[in-house]
Parts: structure tokens; sequence; C-alpha cells
């Protein structure tokens, strides 16, 4: 089966139980989010993990579960008391300093440093990306919010994959990623912009102009998200992050565009609907 195809039979069960957990309700989508959290951090740990540095896994995954629960009980009724989330996270942030004394590895605020950044890359990103629901004007949840970034964000990566294969020519940032053209660049952009317009037109939640904005912060921020997940793995030597996803590689493979693209894309809607 050629890489086409496994993307085909991976990609298309995995969207669509993406959109039911979408639109289920908010309890389902919110629990998509935490797996994918949980083995998103696994995957980043584990493979950080090398002769030089060495994060902190267990201390940082207890960290970046907190942390996501504690963002989404903002907004998605959990019973859980919030403030005593972020009290519990204080201590077990700077227990990361002091356990890693006892650790006696080479470079610790190295591995300090991997440990933090595990937590502010993964668990806090999905927790904004979880919020996005209810960012709209009448704080109401809009799980058409989450399905039309989605649709795309996809409708970027789908557009880029098939322009870069077909006509890609150019390189666009030969340094980082190889593989990546200015055409497929094109392409991404093309199908996202179409895809956005009928987004528009069946997802109330923002209206068109929003929509239209959302879509100029993905096609921007989501291209660096995937550079930056090759900055990554180049920088520890490997070419995927995972085998979770045959066709796709890892976790974080899959989810590199929004991992940068959500913090940019919810402080707009927040902006723009709360002030």
């Amino acid at each position: 089966m050629n890489n086409l195809a496994k993307r085909t039979v991976v990609g298309v069960p995995g969207a669509a139980l993406m959109v039911w957990c979408i639109f289920f309700n908010e309890y389902t989508f919110s629990f998509l989010f935490f797996v994918i959290t949980v083995l998103s951090m696994h995957e980043f740990y584990k493979r950080s993990a090398n002769g030089l540095v060495q994060p902190q896994r267990w201390l940082g995954l207890i960290a970046g579960i907190i942390s996501f629960i504690t963002i989404i009980s903002y907004k998605v009724e959990l019973n859980l008391d919030t403030k005593l989330c972020v009290l519990l996270c204080i201590p077990i942030f700077f227990t990361i300093f002091i356990a890693e004394l006892y650790r006696r590895k080479e470079n610790p605020f190295s591995n300090i440093a991997f440990t933090f950044l595990g937590i502010i890359y993964i668990p806090v990103t999905m927790g904004m990306a979880t919020l996005i629901g209810w960012s709209s004007d009448d704080g109401l949840f809009h799980p058409s919010n989450i399905f039309g970034y989605f649709f795309i964000l996809w409708a970027h990566d789908i557009g880029a994959y098939f322009a870069g294969r077909w006509w890609g020519k150019h390189k666009l940032f030969e340094r980082i990623s190889p593989k990546k053209t200015w055409e497929g660049t094109a392409g991404g952009i093309v199908f996202s912009f179409i895809v956005a317009h009928f987004i528009s037109m069946y997802c109330p939640g923002f209206s068109r102009s929003e929509w239209l904005a959302i879509t100029v912060i993905i096609l921007v921020t989501s291209t660096l998200g995937d550079l930056v997940e090759s900055m990554f793995k180049r920088s520890i030597s490997i070419k995927d992050s995972g085998t979770i996803l045959p066709g796709h590689g890892g976790m974080l493979d899959r989810f590199d565009g929004l991992f940068i693209s959500v913090p940019f894309v919810y402080t707009f809607l927040e902006l723009i609907h709360r002030y």
C-alpha cells in the first residue's frame, strides 16, 4: 500500500471520528482533545529524550493534564474547582526544578526547559483549541466553530499536499523542510479559501469576515507550525515524530499546524468578541 493510500485509510475514519466527537456534545470532543493531548505529550517527551536531553516525562504529563483540565474547566462543566486546579499547577511546576536536583542527569536546565516546552506546546494549545467552541458573541457552545477551524486547517494540508505532489518545484524552506514547495503552499491557500467560503455559509458561530480572517491566520501560522515541527525533528535527527498514524507519522506530525495556529486564532476571537 502506497503512502497516499495509507493516508486515506487512516485519515478519512480519523476525520469522521473527530467530526462525530465535535458534534455529539462538548464532553465527547473535550475527551477527544484530552486523548490527543496525552498521546502528543507522550510522543514529544519520548522523541526529545536522547543522550543530551532527558525531560521529566511523568511530571510533565501530570502538569500538562492538570493544565489542560484547568483551561477547559472555564467553559466545560466538569464540576471542578478551577481555582484549586490552578493552585495545584503551581507546586507541580516548581517541583520540576526540585526533582532535577536528584536525577543526576547531564544538562539539567535543558531537561527542565524541554519539560516545560512539552507543557506549553501541547496541553495549553489544546486547551485553547477546545475553548474556540465558546468564542462566539453569545458565549454559547457552537460545535460548528471547531468543525470550521479543522476543515480549513485540513483543507490547507490537503491542498498543499496535492499541489506540491503534482506541481511542486520551488522549495519553500529547504533548510528546514526539503519537501515543502511554494506551489504546494499556493495550493493550500486556494483550497482553504474555497472551503472557508462554504464554512461561512453553514457555520453561523462567526461572521463571513471573521471566517476569512481566521483562514488568513491559519494559512500563515499553520505553515509556520509545520516548519517548527520539522525543525524539532531535524534537531533530534528523526524523520517522523511517531508511527501511531500510518501514512501520517505521529501525533505531532498530524497536529503540528494546530499547535502554532490555535493560540493566534483563539486570541483573535477573544479580542474581537470581548473588546
